[in-house]
């Protein structure tokens, strides 16, 4: 269907998206922003309130509330970033932005299973303020290199790009992590891993399977988060620190 629409984009003469926008440079790194920034960010939050309410006894508003500890701190982060983007360029931003995500997420693996949920906390607090440093400028990355004629389109691009990240993630990491789960549980309980971890017997080696396979997608999302910072880092070599519209090489 995607091939088949681009097709079709590319012999109309006004075509609802022109794909020669993908040249610039800059324009393609802020769409790579948008949507990874957000695949990486809700499949952190959806699976994090999946397992604190599955295997951790938490309550939808608690594990909520966890959660909240990403996106708070993206909020003054994303503010931060496009007050200081003329000075520091994108480079800093997007790249160092999903840079911290990953060492944030990694910092989450690793903190996991201590005692004091604390860290486990702050190393979500750091992937927030990381994704909302990246977010900041991806909206001026993508309309400031659009041509003035292509800016309605390149603005739908943007919304698209945002909301076709989550989608894919909750898409991919809602499938794996009972997949991740089913490799380790008892075979009693491997096929619900919604209430496998309230069986009698085999609950405490549920709980686990859960964790594992928790932790697995955690470290999936930690890698993609540093691809994305080194596709970026291509993305906007140079270090711009504004949006050319003649960025194409």
């Amino acid at each position: 269907g995607l091939l088949l629409f681009i097709f079709r984009q590319r012999v109309l003469e006004q075509p609802l998206l022109d794909a020669s926008v993908f040249k610039n440079r800059i324009f393609t790194g802020g769409v790579l922003t948008a949507g990874l920034m957000m695949f990486v960010v809700a499949g952190v939050e959806l699976m994090t309130t999946q397992r604190f309410q599955a295997a951790g006894g938490f309550s939808p508003l608690e594990a909520g509330a966890l959660v909240v500890s990403i996106a708070v701190p993206a909020i003054p982060a994303s503010l931060l970033g496009g007050s200081i983007l003329h000075r520091v360029g994108f480079i800093p931003l997007i790249t160092g932005g999903f840079a911290l995500m990953g060492t944030g997420i990694g910092l989450a693996v690793w903190t996991f299973n201590m005692d004091s949920l604390t860290p486990f906390i702050v190393s979500l607090v750091l992937a927030g303020t990381g994704g909302g440093l990246a977010s900041s400028v991806a909206s001026t990355a993508i309309l400031g290199a659009a041509p003035v004629d292509k800016a309605g389109m390149a603005s739908s691009v943007e919304s698209v790009s945002y909301e076709f990240g989550t989608l894919i993630s909750v898409a991919i990491f809602g499938s794996l992590l009972p997949f991740f789960y089913a490799l380790s549980a008892p075979s009693e309980v491997a096929g619900d891993v919604d209430h496998g971890v309230e069986h009698a017997v085999h609950g405490p080696a549920a709980i686990e399977a859960y964790d594992g396979a928790y932790l697995t997608i955690l470290v999936i999302v930690g890698v993609v988060a540093f691809a994305a910072a080194a596709a970026t880092a291509y993305c906007f070599r140079g270090n711009p620190k504004e949006a050319d519209v003649d960025a194409s090489e």
